[in-house]
């Protein structure tokens, strides 16, 4: 199978100029996770829901909460986009997003941009075709990066971004998982999502989830826009 025949056609843009609280409500709208900085007809490069999150580091107090308001699309994008041709064989896109700890690539055709194969594109092709690899260990990886439960959101997020993971398991203080932050969109309706827990009983029944379009609405909320 080719990259075009998995891939999402048609981009979404911005403005460099454009803030993020209108960012955010726009992948909102659209129920994206990532929309292409544009600017004069040139692609700039790639913001996602997940640069989003990365950045929350800077709310950490009031003045800094007032900086990340100010920001734009431009000052928190991610840059050089990833592209690979639409006639490129899946296997091949499937060991570059692998290779370089990737969520999507933009695919180009006849020279121009086309669309988007992201992993839960990958995984919704996968899981059409029969294979004999039916267990989870088959093809999962072994290890995790894992942070204390009460760690703030902001150095959870900058976890992710130095270790270059796209989730993180929140464990108690006697290392039992009490939750996981995921960054990854990877099936169907499958949302970025926080298991949230009692501070004083983390074992028990879980409360909630809050997921990263929780976070995506915060930001394009009246005080963002």
């Amino acid at each position: 199978m080719r990259v075009g025949q998995a891939m999402h056609p048609g981009l979404i843009t911005c403005a460099r100029d454009t803030p993020i609280g209108e960012v955010a409500a726009l992948l909102r709208r659209q129920r994206i996770h990532a929309v292409v900085v544009a600017e004069h007809g040139r692609e700039l490069g790639l913001l996602s829901d997940t640069d989003l999150l990365a950045g929350e580091w800077l709310a950490q107090d009031p003045e800094r909460l007032a900086v990340m308001r100010r920001m734009t699309a431009g000052e928190l994008m991610s840059s050089p986009i990833a592209e690979i041709e639409a006639d490129a064989p899946l296997s091949a896109a499937a060991e570059r997003l692998h290779a370089q700890h990737l969520a999507r690539l933009l695919v180009r055709e006849n020279g121009e941009l086309a669309g988007v194969l992201a992993i839960s594109d990958l995984v919704r092709v996968i899981g059409a075709i029969p294979t004999g690899r039916r267990q989870v260990s088959d093809v999962m990886s072994w290890g995790v990066v894992a942070c204390p439960e009460s760690a703030s959101l902001g150095a959870t997020a900058r976890l992710m971004t130095d270790r270059r993971s796209r989730s993180v398991v929140a464990v108690d203080q006697g290392g039992r998982m009490v939750g996981v932050l995921a960054a990854d969109l990877m099936l169907g309706q499958e949302i970025h999502r926080l298991i949230v827990v009692e501070a004083d009983d983390p074992g028990s029944f879980p409360l909630g989830l809050i997921a990263t379009s929780d976070f995506v609405t915060e930001i394009s909320g009246p005080e963002w826009l």
